[in-house]
């Protein structure tokens, strides 16, 4: 039976989830040592993103061994706040059928991972361990109206104003 996983790049410019699908050997003394060791910065881990379709990923040389031919998925997170974002990764993990998520935050320049407990287990881990891009998502939801105040009159509302003045 194949470990597999989702390895995704978060862009947070973009605010756009990069994901390639591992099939053999996921787990983080496998997978995540390989990504460690040969995939570690900004521009590698988002090749390895972009992959596709990795049968296997050699930790001791980073060789990736691809059985199929696939595209990377790339997945909008934008307009969504950070717990919807993180909702977003979690069902597209699932979709891979994944037993870890590999993500590399270029804002702390490191790998993450987490393991796979369903979709909302897994976005509250997602949401602790990417904590520091939280502040990229709020600028999407400054605009939503968080009280009833804020919430723009109905035209009722205003048409019984204006017959009152």
């Amino acid at each position: 039976m194949a470990t597999r996983a989702l390895i995704g790049y978060l862009d947070p410019e973009n605010k756009v989830l990069i994901s390639t699908y591992n099939h053999a050997d996921g787990y983080p003394e496998n997978l995540g040592l390989a990504l460690d060791n040969h995939y570690d910065n900004d521009k590698k881990a988002l090749e390895i993103s972009n992959y596709g379709y990795i049968s296997y990923l050699d930790p001791e040389t980073g060789e990736i061994t691809a059985n199929n031919k696939g595209k990377s998925d790339y997945t909008s997170l934008r307009n969504m706040s950070y717990e919807d974002a993180m909702y977003e990764i979690a069902g597209a993990a699932d979709s891979y059928g994944a037993d870890y998520v590999y993500i590399y935050n270029p804002v702390d320049e490191e790998w993450l991972n987490v393991k796979m407990y369903g979709i909302a287990q897994t976005a509250d881990a997602l949401g602790v361990a990417l904590a520091s891009l939280k502040p990229v998502f709020s600028s999407d939801t400054k605009d939503i109206p968080t009280g009833m105040d804020q919430v723009e009159e109905s035209y009722n509302v205003k048409w019984n104003k204006f017959i009152g003045e």
